[in-house]
């Protein structure tokens, strides 16, 4: 399946699998950076490059009561994975905790994210950087990983969500009021530099203790 010769990504990044044997994985199809910038008790939602100055005086799209009437607010939509795609998160779930050293059966989804955490900053702090393919590989598994505890703990589910012309795999809560797209999370987390810190564990509590700003339901406010 070639996700990405249906959608015109602006950002797009090949995840392939480490099974030689295995065709490569679903490529993952990254948003125009839609980003949220938790202020001072407010969302700001911009779209890189083509975000619209704010006039004075009138409140943001992120404020009103329906974002969806407001004039340039994104247009999201949503689809259940297909089966080749489940099969494929699945199978990356299981390379994540192999490359852990953990037992799927007995780990914890606190163990796990601890375990998540450890191998990024050991990834972050290393004086010789892994190749780009093992960043991918580290992104496509970590992140598959990263995001199945979230839905085993708080229930989210697996969806690959749509903004325009572009698309990724993300988690969404019961109201599609939030989402994470966990590969492209932990993608930016493994490229990060000092002194930037590992958001991960940061993330996963923050969720877990429902630390969310309010949104409306499926207004799909990106988290991450």
């Amino acid at each position: 399946m070639e996700q990405g010769s249906r959608l015109k990504a602006i950002r797009m990044l090949p995840i392939k699998c480490l099974d030689a044997s295995r065709p490569p994985l679903i490529s993952v199809d990254f948003f125009p950076r839609v980003t949220d910038s938790y202020t001072m008790g407010t969302v700001k939602r911009t779209k890189a490059k083509t975000a619209a100055k704010s006039k004075p005086g009138k409140k943001s799209a992120a404020t009103l009561p329906k974002p969806a009437a407001v004039p340039n607010t994104p247009d999201f939509t949503e689809r259940p994975l297909q089966p080749v795609e489940e099969e494929d998160i699945q199978l990356s779930i299981k390379r994540g905790y192999k490359q852990l050293k953990l037992d799927p059966n007995k780990a914890s989804a606190v163990a796990t994210q601890n375990a998540i955490a450890r191998a990024l900053v050991q990834v972050f702090r290393a004086k010789k950087k892994p190749s780009p393919k093992t960043i991918e590989n580290l992104a496509i598994n970590l992140g598959c990983l990263w995001g199945q505890t979230i839905c085993d703990v708080l229930g989210w589910e697996w969806c690959y969500v749509t903004l325009d012309e572009s698309g990724a795999y993300a988690i969404v809560n019961s109201k599609r009021s939030h989402m994470v797209a966990p590969m492209e999370f932990i993608l930016e987390q493994l490229q990060k530099q000092l002194p930037e810190e590992n958001a991960s564990l940061f993330l996963f509590n923050m969720l877990k203790a429902g630390s969310l700003l309010k949104a409306s339901p499926r207004s799909y406010v990106l988290v991450g």
